[in-house]
């Protein structure tokens, strides 16, 4: 028996970013609505977890160029949102956020891993065939300056 891939239409597709958008409003005005902090917290905390999940399903689904530089910035922000979770757990019940935790582990090597991630995307831009983001990334061309001319002082002096 095989097994086929997933097959999923272009109708589909183009409802199912109206559906998260639709959604991700409903718990941002849950959050805000949410008196209980635990209930903002555990808004805040579906809200970056399904960043992660739309980042790995849009991976999945439209296979990237730079499929690499797209799961660093996906696991970079689980990290993130690892951190958030945590920190919503070691955060006590008047509200005090400890400084320095534990949850700065995942904070940081999150950072580190968008960095190393956005990287790759804009240095493989820089090489591929997509004019739009390697024109807004790094100029090409004249290295000229687009100002006037200077003209020569007329005190003497140079």
């Amino acid at each position: 028996m095989t097994i086929s891939p997933v097959r999923i239409g272009p109708s589909v597709l183009a409802r199912a970013w109206i559906v998260y958008l639709i959604l991700g409003i409903l718990v941002v005005a849950a959050y805000f609505v949410a008196i209980d902090p635990n209930l903002q917290d555990a808004a805040y905390n579906l809200c970056g977890a399904s960043a992660v999940g739309a980042m790995f399903i849009g991976a999945w689904l439209w296979r990237p160029e730079r499929l690499r530089a797209w799961m660093l910035l996906a696991v970079g922000v689980a990290l993130q949102s690892l951190g958030d979770v945590m920190l919503s757990f070691l955060t006590s019940s008047d509200g005090i956020e400890p400084f320095p935790s534990a949850a700065d582990v995942p904070y940081l090597a999150g950072y580190v891993l968008i960095a190393i991630g956005l990287v790759e995307l804009v240095l493989g831009s820089l090489s591929s065939s997509e004019p739009a983001i390697a024109s807004t990334t790094a100029p090409r061309g004249s290295t000229r300056s687009s100002l006037p001319p200077r003209r020569p002082s007329s005190s003497g002096s140079s």
